[in-house]
């Protein structure tokens, strides 16, 4: 069942094992296997295979291989794949340039630590205030400038099974039904349906689509929370696959959740410490009676609610984008996976651990920056995670002479202070 680690440590774009990490480098300057296609750099190809995904249809010509198995599934996975991928170069280069009698193992460890302690501050700096509020991240989720994380040994950094099976799949519910291409002038030229273009990622290698693509989700906002998911994945997940029936990803989170023993709802609320429910007119304090009365139909007891339903129709907490419940169980993951991991990145006392000034320098850095060093993007809008203006008051300069140029030379040229 366990196929991935439960560190954010950017397995999913090295690789879970030695085997297939080892299979996505060049093992030359610390860099990570590329194929040039059209004049730019992409993710390796994969070799054809039998399978109903990218690799076995007859009407896809490309289809990359990455660390995460579902590189193909969608431009929002391939996308991230492709930039860090480019990333992890233009860091491996940067850091042979200034330290050039090191060797490819070393240059390769550093590069890889060096994103993983990007992705981990994209996280928790830039994306949990968004998904549990930023006055809840602010015990103990929140990324100081000038507070390091203490290791706790006794925290078991895991992925418990109601956060895998059911709680972090919350957030399906604000995936758009459509990805927008947006181009240099910020305005929308193509718009494409999230279904049929899944395992088929083809269009990105084409001239700009990549950049119109990427620039496209930073700029375009995610689905406003709802209880359902959208009309497209909930119907018809796979409608474009050969000898492939449509498919609903609700149902099946619902189904994932029961395969693996998720507790129900209302056992979970309790176990958070939340108000406790014991009936359904008990349920009608924090839900609407329309909705009580539909799960009353559905359900023949109260304990029998699924964790995920449940979850989904709590209403958003104050800042967030999911209930109470999930704010919960998801905190609690997270508070783990950084005190409980003692290769964090902003870990003290621990060999291999950062310097002030080197964590100060990191700090500068995020998703536009990475952006900006690896697409021929001109500008970047400055808060991806949130709805973003296309005007010019709305972005930051990748490059050229502006109010934003010293920053952008830093992001495109990476932090001296971290590398040398």
């Amino acid at each position: 069942m366990n196929q991935a680690t439960s560190y954010i440590d950017s397995s999913q774009l090295y690789g879970h094992t030695s085997v297939k990490a080892n299979s996505m480098r060049s093992f030359n300057g610390g860099r990570l296997l590329t194929e040039v296609i059209n004049e730019n750099e992409y993710c390796p190809l994969r070799k054809r295979s039998g399978s109903l995904l990218c690799d076995g249809r007859d009407n896809v010509t490309v289809c990359f291989e990455g660390g995460d198995p579902r590189i193909n599934q969608h431009f929002g996975i391939t996308s991230y794949s492709i930039i860090f991928t480019r990333f992890h170069n233009v860091v491996a280069d940067k850091l042979q340039e200034l330290n050039p009698h090191w060797s490819d193992e070393v240059l390769y460890q550093e590069a890889r630590k060096f994103i993983s302690a990007l992705n981990q501050i994209i996280v928790y700096r830039d994306y949990l205030p968004i998904l549990l509020g930023k006055s809840f991240t602010s015990c103990g989720l929140d990324l100081s400038n000038n507070i390091t994380t203490k290791y706790y040994p006794e925290k078991h950094a895991a992925l418990h099974v109601e956060f895998a099976g059911s709680a972090f799949r919350v957030p399906h519910n604000t995936i758009a039904s459509c990805y927008n291409y947006v181009d240099k002038d910020y305005e929308t030229v193509d718009s494409v349906k999230l279904n049929e273009w899944m395992s088929i990622p083809d269009p990105l290698v084409n001239g700009s689509k990549l950049d119109e693509i990427v620039r496209g989700m930073t700029t375009s906002e995610g689905r406003f929370y709802t209880p359902s998911y959208n009309y497209l994945i909930s119907n018809f997940m796979l409608h474009k696959h050969e000898n492939g029936g449509d498919l609903d990803l609700l149902s099946i989170d619902i189904q994932r959740g029961r395969d693996v023993g998720v507790p129900q709802y209302i056992k979970m609320r309790k176990w958070c410490g939340l108000p406790e429910i014991c009936s359904f007119e008990d349920l009608s304090k924090i839900l609407s009676e329309d909705v009580v009365e539909i799960l009353k139909n559905l359900y023949a007891d109260i304990y029998d609610i699924d964790l995920l339903v449940g979850a989904l129709l709590e209403p958003p907490v104050d800042g967030g984008t999911v209930g109470r419940t999930a704010q919960c169980l998801l905190a609690d993951v997270f508070h783990r996976l950084r005190y409980g991991d003692r290769f964090f990145f902003d870990m003290e006392g621990q060999p291999g651990s950062y310097s002030p000034e080197q964590l100060s320098s990191l700090k500068h850095m995020d998703l536009p920056c990475v952006i900006c060093a690896t697409t021929k993007m001109d500008e970047v809008p400055s808060n991806i995670f949130e709805p973003s203006r296309r005007d010019v008051g709305g972005r930051f300069v990748c490059r050229g002479v502006t109010s934003a140029g010293s920053r952008a030379d830093k992001c495109v040229s990476l932090p001296r202070a971290l590398l040398v």
